[in-house]
């Protein structure tokens, strides 16, 4: 990826800003972030992740705005899920386009990333810990009654790193530029179309409706996305239940939904549990 001119906020330096894959509202960058007038600072890894234009400056706003509720009411109500959330660390303007800052952590890869590895899917096992850990997520923000409404290939990252390393074996969810409260507030703030190549992922009552059965059926479509050949038919009807276009078709209990979805796991390939698969493809294992 080409490198990126340097960066500064009021209390960072930005340095080796490497540009990646942009996504539908933002140029994402990959970056060192150094406290300014710290000579001892070595710096953090960090992404950046920019308004593409200044019209989407307000979505890049209501992301900053939700990462800062999330952060304020995690130690009380998260029970030691933060890590589904990105970890804010600094947010600036950069020639006019907000810009939010998070850190970055090694061995997370989103699923557009894992499918330009493993084009035909992943296993059964590994897509079952994948979904677990999609639906404890969607259990995780009904809990401080948030709705994503953004759960697509580019923007859920998961754990792909060492099995040694049993903290980080989870998903981390990038995206919150269209993130509501619900009930009250269950609508986008503003839904910039339906972004290209992810029409499939959108559930029909959206813009109109968005709620945590919403999510469920965006996660539940990201999961049949990743599926390979051979997850086993129980498994894959039930992943199809939740993401049926019709809202009233859907399992109402996202707990409820995940713990059957647990059961017929277990039947199917034993007690759950991390499985180790490389990225990129055919890397080994790290201890």
């Amino acid at each position: 990826m080409a490198n990126h001119p340097q960066m500064q906020s009021d209390l960072f330096d930005y340095h080796d800003i490497t540009r990646q894959p942009l996504t539908p509202l933002y140029d994402v960058f990959s970056a060192v972030a150094v406290r300014r007038g710290v000579d001892s600072d070595s710096g953090r890894p960090v992404w950046i992740h920019r308004a593409r234009t200044e019209t989407y400056n307000d979505l890049a706003s209501n992301s900053l705005d939700f990462l800062r509720v999330i952060r304020s009411e995690s130690q009380a109500k998260l029970n030691g899920s933060q890590h589904i959330f990105p970890k804010l660390y600094d947010s600036f303007v950069d020639h006019g386009k907000q810009a939010i800052v998070t850190r970055r952590y090694p061995g997370y890869y989103t699923i557009e990333e894992i499918l330009r590895e493993y084009p035909d899917g992943v296993d059964g096992p590994t897509l079952a810990w994948m979904a677990n850990r999609m639906f404890e997520a969607i259990i995780v923000l009904g809990l401080i009654h948030v709705a994503n409404g953004a759960l697509l290939p580019p923007y859920v990252r998961f754990y792909f790193g060492t099995e040694m390393d049993k903290q980080r074996h989870t998903i981390r969810i990038d995206e919150w530029s269209v993130a509501a409260r619900v009930p009250n507030e269950g609508v986008y703030p503003r839904l910039v179309g339906k972004f290209s190549g992810y029409d499939s992922f959108y559930p029909p009552e959206l813009p109109d409706q968005l709620t945590h059965v919403t999510d469920l059926a965006m996660g539940a479509r990201c999961m049949l996305h990743l599926a390979d050949a051979n997850l086993p038919r129980p498994m894959r009807h039930l992943l199809k239940m939740a993401a049926a276009d019709n809202a009233a078709a859907r399992p109402s209990d996202v707990l409820s939904f995940m713990e059957q979805f647990r059961s017929m796991q277990e039947r199917n390939f034993g007690t759950a549990k991390f499985h180790f698969t490389p990225m990129p493809r055919g890397a080994g294992r790290t201890q």
